[in-house]
C-alpha cells in the first residue's frame, strides 16, 4: 500500500500534475489521496515529497464589504499576508532562494462562496516561489453591508 509520503518518489511536481495523472494502478497511487489516507493525510506538499519543513506561516484577512466579491476578498487577504514581511536570509535556507520556495496556500472562506473564487487570481498574488497546493476550506464570515456599490 502507498503511504502518504510514498508519492514523492514518482516525481509529480504539483497537485495539478498529480490530478492530471490518468493511469490508475500503474504506481498503485490513489485517485483521491485525501480521502484514501483519511487521518494520515497532512498536505499535498508532504504527499508529493516537496515540502521538507515549514519555514514560516503568514496570515491575512480580506473583505469586500461593498461588492461581496469572494475573489476580491481572498486576494486582499493573500496580499495582506505577504505585504509586510522580508526574508533576507531565504537563500541561506532554501537552495535557489525565492525562486525555489514552495508555497502551500490555505483559504478559509464560506463554503457557499468556494465556486466563486478565482484560484488563478489568488495564485497571481504571490510574486515568487512555486505553488504546490491551494486548498479551500470552510471558514470566514459573510456580513451584509446594507448596500452594494456598482463598479466605477
Amino acid at each position: 500500500a502507498t503511504t502518504p509520503v510514498a508519492a514523492g518518489s514518482f516525481g509529480f511536481a504539483s497537485q495539478a500534475e498529480y490530478e492530471e495523472y490518468r493511469c490508475p494502478g500503474a504506481y498503485a497511487l490513489p485517485r483521491d489521496p485525501v480521502r484514501a489516507f483519511g487521518d494520515e493525510w497532512t498536505s499535498w506538499g508532504d504527499y508529493l515529497g516537496r515540502i521538507q519543513r515549514v519555514l514560516f506561516v503568514q496570515v491575512g484577512v480580506g473583505a469586500d464589504q461593498h461588492g461581496q466579491n469572494a475573489t476580491k476578498a481572498v486576494v486582499r487577504g493573500a496580499r495582506q499576508a505577504i505585504e509586510f514581511n522580508s526574508i533576507p536570509c531565504i537563500a541561506d535556507v532554501v537552495p535557489g532562494g525565492y525562486a525555489n520556495m514552495l508555497l502551500k496556500i490555505d483559504v478559509a472562506a464560506p463554503s457557499d462562496y468556494h465556486d466563486d473564487i478565482d484560484l488563478d487570481a489568488v495564485k497571481a498574488v504571490f510574486p515568487y516561489g512555486s505553488i504546490v497546493g491551494i486548498s479551500l476550506q470552510h471558514g470566514g464570515a459573510v456580513f451584509p453591508s446594507g448596500i452594494a456599490i456598482a463598479a466605477m
